[in-house]
């Protein structure tokens, strides 16, 4: 079953029609919250008791503040649009959100909503911080049909439950978001890329931490296809001056990619375009000095076995994207991660394995501790979130 509301009105009748009724025996139904379906590959399940509950006419931009940095808008609000909106007025979403459709297939980028309760920050998130970070309050329903509000437009000095970070990462397991209030951010004029060649992982990323210990204010980074790109950003003669002095620090081949040839690549960065055509992607969270050694050791693997796969390193070294069409190689990604977490963001092989990473028993207990206080009789489904 689909339900559609348009309001907030009939989105807390739709909930409160999934309290459980303690006078009949039937099985209680979830609801999986989604907006504009481009994550839905994320979770699959093959549950009779789980109904959609659809927010995507929950669309449109309630107020828009240029000059306070501020955006209030509803949650399925196309991502695009939000990113068109901001661009015309010099502003930007910081962290880059993901744009996965191009990973999908199916072209779709998701709502802003889906953005900040997924938290796939991009190669912002090194510079800038985590989608998480700009989310300054919401307005919602939770699963005892009760509504709530959280943060404000100002970020205040004040005493208080941060419920942002509870629902940034939560994939609809807590509670239905009606407004979101948005921090945007001063979109860099200009910007220039450095483009390293090194097929060496453990030398070109060590050279990458050198680079961002130097007062260089390099706003982005990600290996890729034996080439480190470095992203410089800001006023024309600041960028000028900054990648001139990044150079003399690099000791292997390197060329610049200009305003828009750097713009074009980093768009193709933030829907990792390079590993579209894989059939399971996983990204990697973990210590930035431990991605070559993490790397290395799935390099052997891929060679022994004759695993055919692809790889990205961003945020300077701390998140590493895996790709590939071998379903085996699955459970070898998760195995080698110290210190670190894996989501899977795309799955067509044959090899099931859950999208999120196994939480340790202490985490789990909190997490279930927060589930019960937003959703007591667990009406929200979020694919093995909460």
């Amino acid at each position: 079953m689909r339900h559609q509301p348009t309001d907030k009105q009939g989105l807390r009748e739709i909930i409160e029609s999934y309290k459980p009724n303690n006078i009949s025996n039937k099985p209680q139904r979830q609801l999986q919250i989604t907006a504009l379906g481009s994550k839905q590959t994320l979770y699959q399940y093959n549950n009779d008791l789980i109904d959609i509950l659809d927010t995507s006419a929950m669309q449109g931009v309630v107020d828009y503040d240029p000059a306070e940095l501020i955006l209030v808008v509803k949650p399925a609000t196309p991502l695009q649009e939000i990113e068109d909106l901001l661009t015309q007025n010099g502003q930007f979403l910081a962290p880059t959100p993901l744009h996965l459709g191009s990973l999908y297939g199916h072209g779709n980028n998701g709502s802003v909503g889906g953005a900040f309760f997924s938290n796939f920050s991009g190669y912002g998130r090194m510079k800038y911080g985590a989608m998480r970070d700009y989310l300054l309050g919401f307005s919602a329903i939770n699963g005892m049909g009760v509504e709530f509000q959280c943060g404000a437009r100002v970020v205040k000095n004040v005493t208080g439950y941060d419920l942002m970070k509870c629902i940034c990462a939560s994939f609809g397991a807590l509670c239905a978001v009606d407004e979101c209030i948005i921090k945007t951010w001063p979109k860099p004029k200009y910007e220039q890329t450095i483009t390293i060649s090194n097929n060496n992982i453990t030398q070109i990323l060590a050279l990458g931490r050198l680079l961002l210990q130097k007062p260089l204010d390099i706003t982005a980074m990600v290996y890729v296809s034996g080439q480190l790109y470095c992203q410089i950003a800001g006023d024309e003669s600041s960028v000028a001056y900054r990648v001139d002095k990044a150079r003399t620090y690099i000791d292997m081949p390197s060329d610049i990619l200009f305003n828009d040839e750097s713009a074009q690549f980093w768009r193709s960065v933030v829907q990792y375009q390079p590993l579209a055509g894989f059939g399971a992607v996983m990204r990697v969270s973990l210590p930035p000095t431990q991605s070559p050694v993490f790397i290395g050791q799935l390099s052997d693997i891929a060679q022994k076995n004759g695993y055919d796969w692809q790889y990205m390193v961003d945020w300077g070294g701390g998140m590493v994207v895996l790709a590939t069409n071998d379903g085996a190689f699955l459970p070898a990604w998760r195995a080698h991660i110290a210190n670190g977490h894996g989501t899977l963001l795309k799955n067509n092989t044959n090899n099931q394995l859950p999208f999120l990473h196994p939480r340790d028993e202490a985490i789990v207990r909190l997490e279930r501790g927060i589930k019960y206080a937003f959703d007591p009789d667990n009406i929200f489904y979020g694919g093995g979130c909460y």
